[in-house]
């Protein structure tokens, strides 16, 4: 852990990358070692989770909603550092 304090301060991740399990991941690690006061969670939303659907995709209110608490889920925390639309991404 002391490598991780002395080095590492942050972390980005998406709710695009390998389908949600970079965020799994990234959560099991900082609940594992105990760094989520220690560390910034800067992750993105870009994807329309069901194509067709106007309010599942891009930065409208009901779509950053739905990004942001699946991210939360996936993640295992109840606060996001930092939050980042990607527009075009599929």
């Amino acid at each position: 852990m002391r490598r991780l304090s002395r080095y590492l301060w942050g972390v980005s991740t998406a709710d695009l990358y390998t389908n949600g399990n970079s965020e799994r991941m990234l959560g099991r690690f900082v609940k594992e070692s105990s760094t989520r006061d220690r560390i910034v969670i800067t992750t993105k939303f870009s994807y329309n989770a069901e194509p067709g659907n106007p309010n599942a995709g891009g930065n409208g209110r009901k779509n950053i909603l739905r990004a942001v608490e699946g991210s939360l889920q996936r993640l295992g925390t109840d606060y996001i550092d930092v939050y980042i639309f990607i527009p075009g991404i599929r």
